[in-house]
């Protein structure tokens, strides 16, 4: 969803994805390939007008965004200008991958 937050503030963009075992929206998967009754994991990357967000956990430790354990993406503070934009995630697995529609960021001035 589309978001406006005050400069330097902190604001997550949540992305959420889930691996199906029917035609629902995310992956479609057979039942056979699930190992142990648990489905496979789930990667996921954030873009920001269609170049990849680099995250802390990409090897940036000086980069103020981080992506979470549920696949969300955390600003420490957003920043005016840098931040602003056009996101989306993209989730993959071995079986294919699913694109979430567009969320736009504005940072406003305090």
């Amino acid at each position: 969803m589309n978001i406006t937050v005050p400069q330097d503030e902190a604001v997550t963009l949540n992305c959420k994805a889930a691996v199906a075992t029917s035609n629902h929206i995310g992956f479609v998967l057979p039942e056979n390939t699930m190992d142990n009754g648990q489905r496979p994991q789930l990667a996921v990357e954030w873009f920001k007008e269609n170049e990849l967000v680099q995250t802390s956990s990409q090897g940036d430790p000086h980069a103020h965004r981080i992506l979470l354990p549920d696949g969300s993406l955390f600003f420490l503070g957003a920043i005016r200008g840098r931040d602003d934009g056009v996101y989306w995630c993209v989730a993959t697995n071995n079986y294919g991958f699913v694109r979430s529609r567009n969320a736009t960021l504005h940072v406003a001035c305090k």
